[in-house]
């Protein structure tokens, strides 16, 4: 028998953040993206009980990032990135139950920052950051 993994996704946050480099560019706050993907080790038991206890939550994991983000400013994406990566698997007891987390492997963070301020036309910066949890 072949062991099975799982991913959960949550594609598309879109944030209000204070990034940027200067104080000129985190004098407002500036729309990101973060995509966030929970491996684990084996399919949640929620594939089987159709019971919301028995996965993570994702409303409950967004608005731990929100709040995460709250009042926060930051100059770079990777420091952003590496910052909400520890958050989450801090609070992963927030959405999550104890054994869920221990099934978690896992943890990939990606953060993408549209048009930012450089010559050209460049689309977005992007960081990812893969945390093992």
């Amino acid at each position: 028998m072949t062991a099975m993994q799982a991913t959960l996704t949550i594609r598309t946050l879109r944030l209000q953040l204070f990034l940027g480099w200067t104080a000129e560019e985190r004098a407002q706050p500036q729309a990101i993206d973060v995509d966030i993907e929970w491996l684990f080790h084996e399919p949640p038991p929620a594939c089987q009980t159709d019971e919301l206890s028995d996965t993570l939550c994702y409303h409950r994991c967004v608005d731990t990032i929100k709040q995460f983000c709250e009042g926060q400013e930051f100059r770079l994406i990777e420091h952003f990135t590496a910052r909400l990566s520890q958050n989450l698997v801090d609070q992963a007891s927030q959405f999550a139950s104890p054994t869920l987390i221990s099934s978690l492997d896992r943890l990939i963070v990606t953060v993408h920052k549209p048009n930012p301020p450089v010559a050209g036309d460049l689309g977005a910066a992007v960081f990812r950051l893969e945390k093992k949890c």
